[in-house]
């Protein structure tokens, strides 16, 4: 993870020098992405500062995160609930045989869409 976080750092300040670079040029654009690489990296270092953190507390007894208690009226993470079973209505008998056929398709989608 050191190395990575390095590797990322000084990539970001390589591509900072040559947007630059580049923006001394003449490109505008560059000089917008010269003033966004330094910021990545920024970002970085403060990733991987916070893993640090995260495995320092690990490993001296302290949990990372404490896990915090189930808010009032909420389910426990533990709780493992049953599928939510979608409830189609059944499609009404109507007088407009246009109406009727639209309905049995809707109904036929609906059965392949649960074989699915």
């Amino acid at each position: 993870m050191h190395v990575l976080a390095l590797a990322l750092v000084v990539a970001c300040l390589v591509l900072t020098w040559w947007q630059f670079d580049r923006a001394q040029g003449g490109n505008a654009r560059s000089l917008g992405y010269a003033f966004q690489w330094p910021i990545f990296a920024i970002f970085t270092v403060g990733v991987w500062a916070w893993l640090c953190r995260d495995v320092i507390r690990t490993v001296r007894g302290t949990p990372a995160r404490p896990t915090p208690a189930p808010a009032v009226g909420r389910v426990a993470d533990e709780v493992v609930l049953p599928p939510l079973r979608v409830l189609r209505p059944e499609p009404a008998a109507a007088d407009d045989p246009e109406l009727a056929a639209y309905n049995r398709m809707l109904a036929r989608l609906a059965r392949t869409d649960d074989k699915k």
